[in-house]
């Protein structure tokens, strides 16, 4: 898999809870470098490489009560270069519930 335009700049990765009327909440907001480069602080999230070949990232950890009807936005957004981005292929996103 090829994807350009990651090098240099990390990405914001969200999740936000949205109520019936259409309004934000936001709950968990992270940076993550998709091409981690050398010389980068090691408390910055990176992808780390599955046993299937793709990278997994981790947006962030929200507990959401069993009775509660929660709509959940997720976002991966990198709009501080402004340059061409291409090649990055989302495969999906999974919800894990906390061990």
């Amino acid at each position: 898999m090829r994807y350009t335009g990651f090098e240099h700049l990390p990405v914001t990765v969200s999740v936000s809870k949205v109520d019936k009327d259409g309004h934000h909440e936001p709950l968990v907001t992270n940076s993550v470098y998709l091409k981690p480069q050398r010389g980068l602080p090691r408390d910055l999230s990176c992808p780390v490489k599955r046993e299937d070949g793709w990278m997994e990232i981790e947006m962030g950890t929200h507990h959401v009560g069993m009775d509660e009807g929660v709509v959940l936005e997720m976002a991966l957004m990198e709009i501080e270069r402004g340059g061409w981005k291409r090649g990055l292929l989302v495969e999906g996103i999974e919800l894990r519930p906390l061990d």
